[in-house]
């Protein structure tokens, strides 16, 4: 049987796109005014072609805000 964190990621792939699943973590869930607000942090996953390479986050990059379809009546940002 699977962990509840497992079957949470599971169940997320089919909500979100899969590169959001892998590469980052839900930290936070809001609704408000009938908007769903997804909040993520960015995982530290470096890809195959860099992993000889020394890399550090460097925190540079502003927050972005990503719309998305409707789900259950629902606006998704």
């Amino acid at each position: 049987m699977l962990s509840s964190e497992k079957l949470l990621k599971e169940l997320l792939r089919y909500v979100l796109p899969a590169e959001i699943v892998d590469y980052f973590e839900i930290v936070d869930l809001q609704e408000s005014e009938g908007t769903l607000h997804f909040y993520l942090d960015e995982n530290s996953v470096i890809p195959e072609e860099f992993s000889t390479k020394e890399l550090s986050p460097n925190g540079f990059y502003e927050e972005s805000m990503i719309k998305d379809f409707p789900l259950r009546d629902r606006k998704v940002v």
